[in-house]
């Protein structure tokens, strides 16, 4: 059987927990995962490469980070229908943390396969 002081005690427990959590949020509002520094200059290049097996074509367009160190590469794949040029908050993103971000656009699967719909 639960005493009356186990009662009290979780009650107490519940209204301590309940009064940090606006606190929390209220801190976690300030805060933008995605946020970019204004100094920060991102440099974009788009190019193609040419598939001669396949003889084909392969847009992509490639994010650099500012540092010139050597840097972990991203190869970011759109999904049916996309292209290069989707999602480049993601690019920004990830080069304005250093690394190289290369979007890779997908003949046949790219913004080309609504064209006959």
């Amino acid at each position: 059987m639960i005493s009356n002081w186990d009662r009290y005690m979780v009650l107490i427990s519940a209204v301590l927990v309940m009064s940090i959590l606006p606190a929390a949020t209220a801190e976690d509002r300030s805060y933008d995962p995605l946020a970019i520094s204004a100094t920060a200059k991102l440099d974009t290049l788009d190019l193609t490469v040419k598939d001669t097996d396949r003889v084909r074509e392969i847009p992509l367009r490639v994010y650099l980070p500012t540092a010139t160190d050597p840097a972990a590469v991203i190869l970011f794949s759109h999904g049916l229908g996309g292209s290069r040029e989707n999602n480049p908050y993601l690019g920004s993103h990830w080069s304005a943390r250093g690394y190289v971000v290369v979007f890779l656009q997908h003949a046949g699967s790219d913004e080309t396969v609504w064209k006959d719909l």
